[in-house]
């Protein structure tokens, strides 16, 4: 019985990121203004969890947010993290 369990439980585990919600689709989001006045370009990543996360193209990096709390220079790298 132990047996069982634990083998249940480390199949649990180990297939727990596979159920992680991942980029599904991107829309053009056009272009938004920042607080500080500048003008960057905005795409729409829908992840498979049917959320819709802003990434914000900023000096050639796509960044999770304003603050620019995750940047990478590759969209699909940026559009992962946000899912997660």
């Amino acid at each position: 019985m132990n047996r069982l369990l634990i083998s249940v439980m480390t199949a649990a585990l180990i297939s727990a990121p596979a159920f992680a919600a991942k980029p599904k689709k991107f829309s053009d989001g056009g272009e938004i203004t920042l607080g500080d006045g500048s003008v960057v370009e905005a795409s729409i990543v829908t992840c498979t969890n049917n959320e819709a996360i802003p990434l914000l193209n900023k000096d050639g990096q796509w960044c999770i947010d304003e603050e620019g709390s995750y940047c990478h220079k590759k969209r699909m790298k940026a559009a992962k993290k946000a899912c997660k």
